[in-house]
């Protein structure tokens, strides 16, 4: 029975390393500079499943990023909490629409930020449009550059 308290108290101590935790405020930064920088200025659909919910870490040339996790997301589901101007729909929703509306605003899907252990470096998943969304995407690499979130690589990622 002792055996079975400590490995639990491991596995939670371990569990707790997983994440980066970060708060509302931190991740309204960093999406506010990526759509920004994106020239997203009017209204666009957001996919509300996050991409990668079940990824924690990232692990790229010998350093490892880890998922944020922040008590406003809930179930591997974005809110407009985030997103001010966008409008949420779920991945079945999108699978429902037979073809984009001409003339409606642009499809995007994200996931969470995975951070460094200096949090100065982010990279995340990243697609867009009808041609991307659930197909092919990017994995890019943000840096904190005069306190704003500025991409400095993209990689493309092709779908399977």
């Amino acid at each position: 029975m002792k055996q079975l308290l400590v490995t639990i108290l491991l596995l939670s101590l371990l569990s707790c390393d997983r994440y980066a935790d970060v708060d509302k405020k931190e991740l309204q930064q960093f999406f506010s500079d990526l759509i920004i920088a994106d020239s997203i200025k009017s209204g666009y659909y957001l996919i509300a499943n996050i991409d990668e919910w079940n990824t924690f870490e990232l692990t790229i040339s010998d350093t490892t990023y880890k998922r944020a996790n922040s008590d406003i997301i809930k179930d591997g589901m974005w809110t407009y909490q985030l997103f001010g101007n966008a409008k949420v729909i779920t991945l079945d929703e999108y699978h429902k629409m037979e073809k984009k509306p001409a003339g409606a605003p642009p499809y995007y899907r994200f996931s969470l930020p995975f951070y460094s252990n200096d949090r100065q470096s982010v990279f995340m998943y990243y697609s867009h449009d009808s041609v991307t969304l659930n197909k092919d995407r990017w994995l890019n690499q943000y840096k904190k550059l005069n306190g704003n979130w500025v991409l400095v690589n993209s990689s493309f990622v092709p779908g399977s």
